[in-house]
């Protein structure tokens, strides 16, 4: 629980209107950039893997299927 100091009352801790973001100019925010390491700009990244189609499967301790989704695409590389 929030102990206040005597003599504060709880109304003056709400935030003023317009105290937020005061002294800030219009700046546009643009994000942080990355440069391009592993990729070629040319081709787009999975068009680079080789993919199958597989089915998932997900079953319980006794072998009842829960759960299964026919005919997804995997990267070949994965394991089956």
């Amino acid at each position: 629980m929030i102990q206040l100091k005597p003599g504060l009352r709880p109304s003056s801790l709400a935030a003023k209107p317009g105290a937020r973001g005061k002294g800030r100019g219009k700046k546009k925010n643009n994000g942080l950039r990355f440069e391009r390491v592993f990729s070629d700009p040319k081709c787009a990244p999975f068009d680079q893997i080789e993919w199958e189609k597989r089915t998932a499967e997900i079953t319980d301790d006794s072998g009842k299927v829960i759960f299964k989704q026919e005919n997804i695409e995997v990267p070949k590389s994965w394991s089956a």
